[in-house]
């Protein structure tokens, strides 16, 4: 055999390491390509609303934009699914409104990467209508001062069958006003806007005026002309004054309004809330107490001796018929100045199954049984057992008093064991930490697992936040 040379010795090897690298490397890259992590989608976000408000039977079609509206899941307002929509694109949608109590809600979108964050772009009013009067003396029964000053006969009936109730007030006097007087949290003015219609200033509570303009190229009845931004509840006055040209009208057909009109007909259903304003940096902590009641007693002597101020929710029974409920009791009447009082029914009955009557019994009777133990009333402040109601539940509880009805926008699951998969102190303050923010109603409970210990952490990051704890009163400014 003829003996190989050094030189080709070499060569041979270098081809052998170069094959090798280059096997290597087709072995190596797809798997790196393969290892390669897909990108986390996005959850969506709400940054607009075709309509801010509409009425509590819903139905209105909405468009809703933002981002990443892809594998969308759900969409609800508030605690209500909307059953109809439709996904344009993924920064467009168009939801049809679906029943719900009157109030402020969140638009919410889920996919299959999240939920929506709540901010003021999302926001939606649910209001109810109250019409104008049809009269020929021109004055309205609900408005508590019409001008000029003596001249009511400035306002005159207006027969339109497109209108409200067949007819709308109208004026196209100079100097002409109507004074509108609520108690709410936000309102709409509904008017008649074409070619014969002109120009007017409103202003709210005395403040800045501003123009309305209601001429347009053909006639639409029942028109939003303008609504207010989202004001605190409480009383509001609303004054609308003609503003020209000569010849040109006016009109009030009616309002929507998210509250009670003054002096006409009033709406008695509930608010229903699930957080306060968003501006404050303040926060409602919140404990239903029913059922399991260790350790109510602690919580609560903890709360005073922390000076956390909060609100408590007592079903009838657990507030009277056992001595832990009714320590609970004699600690908020000692403390009126840290906490506050609610009502969560007698017994934990679900609301929705019952009749008018019965709600009235299960509310009143809570009432007179836990009013005089606690040192103070439950109203406004109803919460429904496990969350649940309708129309029928928010209008009964309104009628008789309890003006608010008060969901959550954090819930720590407390009510639940760790070993039926209920949370852990830990995981309690991190599900704080990651969802409370300004005006957030919480949830926990009296009888909580793990909510006691839980308690020193949860103030920790709400004081990292700057977030106050507040009893829903101070944080509704009642």
């Amino acid at each position: 055999m003829k003996p190989t040379s050094s030189a080709g010795a070499k060569s041979a090897l270098s081809r052998g390491l170069l094959a090798l690298f280059f096997l290597a490397a087709a072995v190596s890259l797809p798997m790196l390509v393969a290892a390669a992590p897909a990108s986390a989608a996005a959850a969506p976000t709400v940054t607009g609303l075709s309509l801010q408000w509409g009425p509590t039977s819903g139905g209105r079609s909405v468009v809703v934009t933002g981002t990443d509206f892809t594998g969308v899941t759900g969409v609800s307002f508030g605690t209500t699914a909307a059953t109809v929509y439709t996904v344009d694109s993924s920064t467009k949608m168009t939801v049809t409104t679906p029943a719900h109590a009157m109030g402020l809600v969140q638009v919410r979108v889920t996919t299959v990467a999240g939920s929506s964050a709540d901010t003021a772009a999302d926001d939606y009013n649910y209001t109810v209508r109250v019409e104008a009067p049809t009269t020929s003396a021109g004055g309205f029964y609900y408005y508590p001062s019409v001008g000029p000053a003596g001249g009511t006969a400035a306002w005159q009936n207006f027969n339109a069958g497109g209108a409200s109730g067949g007819s709308y007030e109208r004026t196209s006097r100079s100097g002409a006003y109507v004074t509108l007087k609520f108690t709410g949290t936000y309102i709409v003015w509904i008017a008649t806007a074409g070619v014969t219609t002109g120009y007017a200033t409103v202003s709210v509570d005395g403040g800045t005026e501003r123009i309305v303009d209601l001429a347009r190229a053909t006639t639409n009845y029942q028109q939003g002309v303008w609504k207010s931004r989202q004001l605190a509840y409480g009383p509001h006055t609303v004054k609308i004054t003609w503003a020209g040209p000569s010849g040109k009208y006016i009109g009030i057909d009616a309002v929507d309004v998210a509250g009670t009109i003054q002096g006409g007909p009033q709406v008695t259903t509930a608010t229903v809330i699930s957080h306060g304003p968003r501006t404050a940096k303040n926060i409602a902590l919140t404990f239903d107490m029913g059922g399991r009641l260790d350790p109510a007693v602690s919580i609560v002597n903890w709360l005073v001796a922390n000076k956390v101020h909060a609100t408590i929710f007592p079903t009838g029974v657990a507030g009277t018929q056992n001595a832990i409920g009714l320590q609970v009791l004699a600690v908020i009447k000692a403390h009126p100045d840290i906490l506050d009082l609610g009502n969560h029914g007698w017994d934990h009955t679900d609301f929705t199954t019952m009749t008018k009557t019965q709600m009235l019994d299960q509310i009143t009777r809570t009432e007179a049984a836990l009013s005089p133990l606690a040192g103070q009333s439950s109203r406004p402040w109803f919460r429904p057992p496990y969350g649940a109601y309708n129309a029928s539940v928010v209008s009964v509880c309104g009628s008789a008093g309890w003006k608010y009805l008060v969901m959550w926008d954090v819930s720590t699951g407390d009510w639940k064991p760790v070993s039926d998969g209920g949370p852990t102190t830990t995981a309690i303050v991190n599900r704080i930490n990651t969802y409370a923010q300004n005006g957030s109603i919480v949830l926990m409970h009296l009888g909580g697992y793990n909510t006691l210990a839980a308690l020193p952490g949860i103030i920790n990051v709400l004081k990292a936040k700057g977030l106050q704890p507040v009893t829903l009163t101070e944080m509704f400014g009642l």
